[in-house]
């Protein structure tokens, strides 16, 4: 038998799933106690101007 999630529970499900996406919402048991990166998106004006991007 199928269990059935009502939508309150769905909707609780994918606000904290978005949370955890977003970090706004740590999640240590699924990610582990460390999920910060020192990586950026940003490219490097330098690297920009000698590539023109």
């Amino acid at each position: 038998k199928d269990a059935v999630v009502s939508n309150r529970i769905n909707y609780d499900l994918l606000k904290r799933i978005y949370g955890i996406q977003t970090d706004e919402k740590p999640c240590p048991e699924l990610l582990g106690p460390c999920t910060t990166s020192k990586t950026t998106e940003k490219i490097p004006d330098a690297i920009a101007k000698a590539e023109k991007c």
